[in-house]
């Protein structure tokens, strides 16, 4: 099913990769607490960009910061076209879960 999703719905062959760019509002970096805050950004699938916001877990763990949480996104937003016929047996909202370990670049 999700490889028929992929091929048939997605495109994967002609937009291959998703992408993401924001920025983390009101980090504290001083803190090595556990922080939920929200990272605001520019989400592109299927060749749409949307702005959205996410609300992320941020974690220090072993001298490293670990962001992690899940969003939607609804599929009509992105212009990915289901046929009337099989959009009862296909959900409207994408789910996308996440976790990230950011390491500082060390030259």
């Amino acid at each position: 099913m999700y490889e028929h999703f992929n091929e048939s719905y997605i495109e994967s062959d002609i937009y291959p990769k998703a992408s993401f760019l924001g920025k983390i509002l009101d980090l504290d970096l001083v803190s090595k607490e556990t922080q939920t805050k929200i990272i605001r950004g520019k989400l592109t699938v299927h060749g749409i960009t949307k702005e959205i916001d996410i609300k992320t877990t941020i974690e220090y763990i072993n001298d490293n910061y670990v962001l992690s949480g899940n969003f939607n996104v609804l599929v009509k937003d992105f212009e990915i076209k289901i046929p009337p016929i099989l959009s009862s047996n296909i959900a409207k909202t994408i789910s996308i879960k996440f976790r990230f370990q950011y390491q500082p670049y060390e030259e």
